[in-house]
């Protein structure tokens, strides 16, 4: 079994958690979080496989323009379902 392959499981089985417990209090909201996140799961996961994510992932995270647009869009999600 590569590593790989376990990275990549993992991340399913981490967004599958998030749905779940998101979820359970707010559907809307899961529903609308959860396609950001792959996407940005995903993206880390790639960029982590061709070596461009270097040795800290919060490092990269916080200087990638794509990650940074992730995150606001995930707050934004958030702060908009809190208001209605």
């Amino acid at each position: 079994m590569e590593l790989t392959s376990v990275g990549s499981d993992l991340i399913f089985l981490s967004l599958l958690t998030l749905t779940v417990c998101v979820g359970l209090d707010a559907p809307r909201v899961q529903s609308r979080i959860a396609p950001a996140m792959l996407f940005w799961i995903g993206r880390m996961a790639r960029g982590a496989h061709r070596g461009q994510v270097g040795d800290d992932p919060v490092v990269f995270a916080a200087r990638d323009s794509v990650s940074l647009a992730c995150g606001a869009l995930v707050l934004a999600i958030g702060l908009f379902a809190g208001v209605q």
